[in-house]
């Protein structure tokens, strides 16, 4: 399981609320955790890298990564092929400011997306990062989000813009019926639908019930799938 956290700003609380959520996750699913916190502000250097308590000789200490987004140099970044890379260094401007308007943050979305199309990534995986985007950078007008999309649609070669998931949804959709076409077998088109749902829960943070939603299928089938993810 992995949990991950971005931050804003410095506060108190930051380490228990991450020791809680481990506790959580773990009594919950009963499978190893690993945390990753992501620090946007330009105060990330005073946030803690662990949970600690000590009480009449118990003691417990909580470590996690942390990933300060300021500290990184920019030579670095730009060399990385890890996707999320290109998104720190285009993008690190809009996180580390409390306010952005719409039309800057277009712009940098936009950057984000040619970038990565120019480094030779997969429209799947460019399609990805921007979902991730989306979560974290929100547009405050909704009609941005459609003008969003149109642009975005164009960049990767879609002729129809839809919304970021539907992007992903189909992307996966295509690989799996390409799987199903080698396969030639209804056996291979079960395996390529359930190949969809676990990209798909492996590249997004949604919940079991929005999954089953997104794909029409029962929460129970989700929840078996998820022990693949």
């Amino acid at each position: 399981m992995v949990h991950l956290e971005v931050q804003g700003r410095a506060t108190r609380d930051f380490p228990d609320r991450m020791f809680q959520y481990y506790y959580r996750i773990f009594d919950r699913e009963r499978r190893p955790v690993t945390a990753i916190a992501i620090f946007t502000g330009a105060d990330g250097h005073r946030i803690p890298d662990r949970y600690e308590h000590r009480f009449m000789g118990t003691e417990l200490t909580y470590k996690y990564n942390v990933m300060r987004i300021g500290e990184y140099a920019e030579e670095e970044l730009a060399a990385s092929r890890n996707p999320f890379a290109t998104v720190v260094l285009i993008a690190r401007t809009a996180l580390v400011r409390k306010r952005m308007s719409d039309n800057k943050l277009m712009e940098l979305k936009l950057k984000v997306s040619a970038a990565l199309v120019e480094k030779g990534f997969d429209r799947k995986r460019v399609v990805a990062v921007m979902l991730f985007l989306e979560k974290c950078l929100r547009f405050k007008a909704p009609e941005n989000n459609r003008i969003f999309r149109e642009k975005l649609s164009s960049q990767i070669g879609k002729n129809n813009p839809m919304g970021i998931i539907e992007m992903f949804k189909e992307e996966c959709k295509e690989e799996g019926r390409e799987e199903g076409r080698e396969k030639g077998r209804e056996e291979g088109r079960e395996e390529g639908r359930e190949n969809i749902m676990i990209q798909f829960m492996r590249n997004t943070q949604f919940s079991n019930e929005e999954v089953a939603g997104f794909f029409n299928v029962p929460v129970a089938e989700i929840r078996e799938l998820r022990k693949n993810v």
